[in-house]
């Protein structure tokens, strides 16, 4: 095992198995507690000129010090290089959304059947999943997730659904890609009218909960029930990450200026000028 490898798993509080269904579900579990889909750190590279993916050292310096995880490539791509380097058959592939690639997920071979994985998403509807077979359902609040295999057993389709209607539709393309090569597709994502340019997002799925930030909305769902409420200001933002997250040392101040300074976009009334 490599030291980032080992270092990984300290970060995830697993030790190291045979490379099976159990433990992988583990890892998953353990990924989405302490690597939370968040957009903050996006925001701090941006800050700082950084307009790349964090390395695997700078994704493990970052959880450490702060609880950070990151987006959809980063999280995938250091998750299927933690997979591999334990002996899973893992493969990064990437994913488009009207013929545009704007994602990534994991292809992973395993115990003689194909499966898919996605830690880029604020959901639970994480996988694995079997690539072969009908398409599966999830509905989780307010929208209905729909995964549809392409029956190659490589491929898939994925579509979130509000309404009777599919509000988002993602296709993969399956790979092997590496990290280096999203990084056109990374470098759009800092782009000012960028999603994760003007929007604040925190995911995380630990003890029965999961929680999450969207800008200045804070929801908590257990047991089927989700608690919502508006956040006022930095200071209530920070209370609740210290408080629910058990992300006490967030840099909101940082992020919440790098919104302001990158685009004039104001997180408590999500508004720009």
């Amino acid at each position: 095992m490599t030291p980032a490898a080992a270092r990984y798993l300290r970060a995830l509080g697993c030790a190291p198995a045979p490379p099976t269904p159990a433990f992988l579900r583990g890892l998953i579990a353990a990924q989405q507690r302490a690597f939370p889909y968040e957009s903050v750190s996006k925001l701090l590279f941006a800050g700082r000129g950084l307009e790349r993916t964090a390395t695997l050292e700078e994704y493990l310096d970052g959880q450490e010090e702060f609880g950070f995880g990151g987006t959809c490539i980063a999280q995938n791509a250091h998750f299927t290089a933690l997979l591999t380097a334990l002996g899973f058959d893992a493969t990064l592939v990437g994913v488009h959304t009207n013929g545009q690639e704007d994602h990534a997920s994991i292809l992973i071979a395993l115990g003689g059947e194909s499966w898919h994985v996605d830690l880029g998403l604020m959901s639970t509807f994480t996988g694995p999943l079997p690539l072969r077979g009908e398409p599966l359902e999830r509905a989780e609040g307010y929208r209905l997730l729909r995964f549809i295999p392409a029956g190659d057993g490589a491929n898939y389709r994925r579509e979130i659904i509000r309404d009777g209607e599919v509000k988002r539709r993602i296709e993969s393309q399956a790979g092997p890609r590496t990290l280096a090569s999203f990084a056109a597709t990374v470098a759009k994502s800092f782009a000012p009218e960028a999603i994760f340019m003007k929007t604040l997002a925190v995911y995380q799925v630990a003890g029965g909960r999961e929680l999450s930030i969207w800008n200045r909305e804070y929801h908590a769902t257990a047991a089927g029930a989700t608690v919502s409420r508006t956040l006022a200001g930095a200071a209530e933002l920070r209370a609740v990450l210290a408080a629910e997250f058990k992300l006490p040392r967030y840099p909101v101040d940082e992020a919440v200026r790098v919104l302001r300074e990158r685009n004039g976009f104001d997180l408590f009334t999500c508004k720009t000028p």
